[in-house]
């Protein structure tokens, strides 16, 4: 999803877009797939209305008649679709300014910021609302693709001590990868934000 400043009819139906905003609504996994010139868009205007999904169906693998508006609701203008749908937009965001300090004893100091969904857009408040029943993350530790280590936490910080990596990877000293998600009590565990650890960029202080 991308937000536009300036659209501009460069030729029949053929549209020019600039000041370009992608990667909105959380879709930045999307935004970073390449898009030929010349892609077509669908224009999320007002004529784009939810499906009023109602909460306890969120999830639900639900029948839909897709068809042309203003035709008879019959087999002939309408075909009939099973889909899920309501949970992408509980799916928590993924945190972000991921930053590493390694200390002196040999510990690995991460920390994040948190993103969220309802009201996140005030740049007066100290903090954005939590829109979770808690706040919570999973941290996950990888060698590859291979999962050495995964913890939950209660705040936007974990530490990965010296022994937890020479148990893990062998070594202390060894590249991994870390990545971390917040947790919704309705959705699980949202997108990821990764940071990829190369021992010989670190600096401990």
């Amino acid at each position: 999803m991308l937000q536009f400043l300036n659209a501009e009819e460069v030729e029949s139906d053929r549209w020019q877009l600039s000041g370009l905003l992608r990667g909105q609504c959380g879709t930045e996994m999307e935004a970073l797939d390449p898009r030929p010139v010349g892609t077509r868009f669908i224009l999320l205007d007002r004529a784009v209305s939810p499906l009023g999904l109602k909460p306890q169906e969120a999830g639900l693998s639900l029948n839909w008649r897709i068809g042309t508006s203003g035709e008879d609701f019959t087999d002939q203008f309408y075909t009939t679709t099973t889909a899920v749908g309501g949970l992408r937009a509980l799916q928590p965001l993924e945190p972000v300014h991921l930053r590493i300090n390694g200390e002196t004893n040999g510990d690995l100091q991460f920390r994040w910021i948190r993103r969220g969904r309802i009201d996140a857009d005030n740049w007066l408040a100290t903090d954005i609302p939590l829109g979770e029943d808690r706040e919570a993350y999973r941290i996950r530790v990888r060698v590859g693709e291979r999962l050495v280590r995964s913890a939950d936490v209660a705040g936007p910080s974990w530490t990965y001590a010296q022994s937890q990596r020479r148990d893990d990877l062998g070594r202390p000293d060894a590249d991994f990868d870390f990545d971390v998600a917040m947790i919704s009590a309705v959705t699980g565990a949202g997108r990821s934000a990764r940071l990829a650890v190369r021992q010989n960029t670190l600096k401990y202080m």
